[in-house]
């Protein structure tokens, strides 16, 4: 992929394994262009710092061209400082005004004013959300077998309700676009669908 012209991957502590290949394919692969390196994770503030450290040490960098907090309302829902004055997202803030730190973005599950809301922060440069064609995904189609092989993060009882494709279209897009953050797509493929 890389020497194709792919030019951004993404990783986490949360895809275990996946740093020692991609290194490897960054090593082997002499991609044809520079690789735009994004890395999420979630957890307290010293996971997260300890997180962006690792991914600085394992590719040999002294900065990270798009670093994420991951499930960013789980992270709220979990009770990690996300907010605070020397929370996760001021820790990150702190990196990008040292220029350890490109762009910060969050990812999330969450559903339409969720994602609102995480846009009129004004904080991150590029947020990850779940948008594809169909409008649904394989948890919303099948909620029951899904959570057979996944257990879900918080305490869900009935329909999993969290994102909402045609809203996200219609109202979240736009409003990322005239804000002019950036938008990376998860589940594009709709799990499989």
């Amino acid at each position: 992929a890389f020497g194709l012209g792919v030019n951004l991957v993404t990783t986490g502590p949360d895809y275990e394994g996946a740093d020692d290949l991609v290194v490897a394919a960054l090593r082997e692969g002499r991609p044809a262009r520079d690789v735009v390196l994004s890395c999420q994770a979630g957890g307290s503030v010293s996971d997260i710092e300890r997180a962006f450290e690792a991914t600085c040490e394992t590719y040999g960098r002294e900065s990270i061209d798009l670093f994420g907090l991951g499930a960013i309302s789980e992270q709220e829902a979990f009770g990690h400082d996300v907010w605070g004055p020397r929370g996760t997202v001021e820790f990150l803030r702190r990196q990008q005004q040292a220029g350890r730190l490109r762009a910060l973005f969050a990812s999330d599950h969450g559903n339409p004013e969720q994602m609102k809301r995480l846009l009129e922060r004004d904080v991150f440069d590029v947020l990850m959300l779940a948008y594809n064609p169909l409008g649904f995904h394989i948890i919303s189609f099948r909620p029951d077998k899904v959570w057979q092989i996944e257990s879900p993060p918080l305490p869900i009882t009935g329909e999993y309700g969290w994102e909402g494709n045609p809203r996200t279209g219609a109202e979240i897009l736009p409003m990322a676009r005239a804000r002019d953050v950036g938008i990376m797509l998860m589940k594009p493929l709709a799990g499989g669908l």
